[in-house]
């Protein structure tokens, strides 16, 4: 009886978390979003891309980042201070075991083993309209969901697609691509999840600008 009770109340937790705090796929890299966004307003700043302003807590405002894109060689000179900062966060810093950084155009494969995720951002604000996202499946037997999301400077989010890979492996070599747009401006993130305990998903990501 007492094992029963045990039992249910539990459930009756699990069914109250899940209802009341759903899980937000977009605010997953929250704290890499924070310091992303500060260290690209200290960049644009300091390579020129922007002038006349002080960088705040929370970095540069829309606006100067949209000023900041216009100027074509800035923009990449900033870019490029940002992907060193990000790559030095992910090899030596707190992002060790976290986000790796989107490499446009060029394939990165991986897998996603048991219900963990792999988290994929921008390492600068998009200069484009629109990405676009190309996942194949390579290996494994689980089901895989993927997520793309874009951030503004506020750490506002917004999901902009959703796929999905059936589990089992009679789909392997499936390919998916889906593009999104309105991301000037933004960073982007994509998420791929797997949906099974034991079971992997082995995947190749390309995203294009």
């Amino acid at each position: 009886m007492m094992k029963t009770k045990i039992l249910t109340a539990a459930f009756l937790m699990f069914a109250f978390c899940s209802t009341a705090f759903p899980q937000d796929y977009c605010r997953s890299g929250a704290q890499v979003f924070g310091d992303v966004y500060k260290k690209w307003g200290e960049v644009a700043i300091a390579t020129g891309c922007v002038v006349g302003i002080n960088v705040g807590t929370g970095g540069i405002a829309m606006p100067l980042t949209l000023e900041c894109i216009r100027k074509a060689e800035k923009y990449a000179e900033a870019v490029e201070d940002m992907v060193k900062f990000f790559n030095d966060n992910a090899d030596n810093g707190r992002w060790t075991i976290g986000p790796r950084r989107i490499e446009w155009g060029k394939p990165q494969t991986g897998a996603v083993v048991s219900t963990f995720s792999r988290v994929f951002i921008s390492a600068a604000p998009i200069d484009k309209d629109a990405i676009t996202v190309k996942v194949k499946k390579i290996d494994g037997k689980a089901q895989a969901d993927v997520i793309i999301c874009k951030v503004d400077e506020k750490g506002n989010t917004v999901k902009l697609a959703q796929f999905e890979f059936a589990k089992g492996d009679d789909n392997e070599g499936q390919e998916i691509t889906k593009t999104v747009s309105g991301v000037k401006g933004h960073l982007v993130q994509v998420r791929i999840d797997a949906d099974s305990v034991i079971k992997k998903f082995e995947y190749k990501l390309t995203v294009s600008k």
